[in-house]
């Protein structure tokens, strides 16, 4: 079973956020340490330029960057293609990112209209030690998960963060 083998290749990256040197990492460190595996995981071709987008413009004219975006289809030029989510990643020394943070809101709702311009379903916040999914239509949170109930709640982050198999 695929959840299986998810769960055995995200232990590793679960077991190295027990090392408190994770508190000095990067926005990048973090993306390319821990959320690269994860997608990879969980079914994804992080190294797949058709599946997989980092810093991806939203809109012709826009200062604005979706640091990952999933693609269910081969995106053209202006990097529009069906999408299956928009990831916001923020560095693992960022601190939480829960709603008691005071940018929590302008987090999301920038966060929420990237996803909107890829016409994804999921907008996702992470800084892998927690995840939170957002329906990208209502803005409402369907899961939150944080690093220590990743192996266990697998079905959640499988249910929202995993390849679609009819891709």
């Amino acid at each position: 079973m695929r959840l299986d083998v998810a769960r055995k290749e995200l232990e590793p990256l679960v077991q190295r956020c027990n090392n408190e040197a994770w508190r000095y990492w990067s926005e990048a460190d973090t993306k390319t340490k821990l959320i690269h595996p994860m997608l990879s995981a969980l079914g994804w071709d992080t190294l797949d330029f058709n599946e997989v987008r980092e810093e991806v413009a939203c809109g012709e004219s826009s200062m604005t960057y979706a640091d990952v975006v999933l693609y269910l289809g081969v995106p053209n030029a202006k990097a529009l293609a069906p999408t299956h989510a928009v990831i916001e990643v923020k560095s693992l020394s960022y601190g939480s990112i829960g709603e008691a943070k005071a940018s929590f809101n302008s987090i999301k709702e920038k966060l929420l209209e990237q996803a909107r311009y890829f016409e994804s379903r999921y907008a996702v916040l992470t800084r892998f030690v927690e995840t939170i999914v957002f329906n990208t239509n209502t803005g409402e949170k369907l899961a939150y998960l944080d690093r220590n109930e990743y192996l266990d709640k697998i079905d959640v982050l499988w249910r929202y963060l995993s390849k679609p198999e009819d891709r």
